[in-house]
């Protein structure tokens, strides 16, 4: 079994900021968190974070970037060094980098470092600090991923702030979701997908509300001068990406699995967080799918996409 979606910081990161982050503008303050100098500031650092515990019957646990650390908001000199000294730190040939989206020809260059240097792929936000990923600045870096054929997995950061998510922890079970589906979109409505068909993309929980409201979608292309973006309606992009299984209900990942295809859903826990799956293989069971499409959810879909066992 594959866990395809979990978090990890460098073990040793406290070290790092301590040694390099002055430069780059960065510090750990006294009470766990990590501050950015144009006033960022992450949540406290879990300590599950250094070394997040795979799921029972996991073989491979893929680790992402915790998305606080992303630290879009520097410059982008000081930003590549950041993600260099984050990739660093954590071990590649099971895990996925950061890049300086802040910069697309940097985050170019980061990719092909990291993928140099043995990581499965690379981890990035669903939005550049407000800025959609269909943003013309970012063309080098797509351009670098679908050369390289690079998964690439979209995980909601920095989502949208207001008051109307403060309070019931909105701003993690709607926001977060609703931040996906707009990266989604921005990619299908910006032409991404039609100028780089071989992108390799992974959304995180499920794609949130992407796969459940393409007809929407469909239909402000067929009503819309605006949506006439994308050649041909949205819903042909659903299998444009991958998903996780990271949605918390059998009946949607049942639909999920019947919409997309097994081959395009790969098991997620999002560990070590409280809101993510701590049972992936019960939630498959659950789900009532095909003892086929659990095999290819549990596993072969995470080692096509990232080439795990390929020689």
């Amino acid at each position: 079994m594959i866990d395809a979606h979990a978090h990890q910081v460098p073990p040793d990161l406290p070290a790092r900021i301590a040694a390099d982050g002055a430069r780059l503008g960065v510090r750990l303050r006294e009470d766990g968190r990590v501050e950015f100098a144009p006033g960022h500031v992450s949540r406290p650092l879990a300590p599950a974070l250094y070394a997040p515990d795979p799921p029972p019957g996991c073989d491979v646990q893929i680790v992402s970037p915790w998305v606080d650390l992303l630290g879009y908001d520097l410059d982008p000199v000081r930003g590549a060094g950041w993600a260099r000294l984050l990739n660093a730190g954590m071990p590649p040939r099971r895990a996925l980098a950061t890049v300086p989206l802040q910069d697309g020809r940097a985050a170019a260059a980061e990719l092909e470092w990291a993928l140099g240097h043995g990581f499965l792929g690379v981890e990035i936000g669903t939005n550049v600090q407000g800025r959609d990923l269909s943003d013309p600045r970012l063309e080098p870096f797509w351009v670098a991923a679908q050369a390289a054929r690079a998964p690439v997995f979209l995980h909601p950061a920095s989502t949208i702030p207001s008051p109307r998510f403060g309070r019931y922890y909105l701003h993690n079970l709607v926001a977060n979701p609703l931040d996906t589906t707009l990266a989604a979109a921005s990619l299908v409505f910006g032409g991404v997908l039609d100028r780089h068909p071989d992108l390799v993309l992974i959304l995180a929980h499920g794609g949130g509300y992407w796969p459940y409201q393409f007809g929407r979608l469909d239909r402000g292309h067929a009503v819309r001068a605006e949506c006439r973006g994308p050649r041909r309606p949205p819903r042909t992009y659903l299998r444009a990406f991958h998903y996780d299984t990271v949605v918390h209900s059998a009946e949607a990942l049942r639909y999920l699995v019947g919409l997309v295809g097994a081959d395009r859903v790969l098991l997620g826990t999002d560990a070590p967080f409280d809101m993510g799956d701590p049972d992936p293989s019960a939630t498959l069971e659950r789900a009532g799918v095909s003892a086929e499409d659990r095999r290819q959810i549990a596993h072969d879909t995470a080692a096509r996409v990232f080439r795990i066992g390929a020689a």
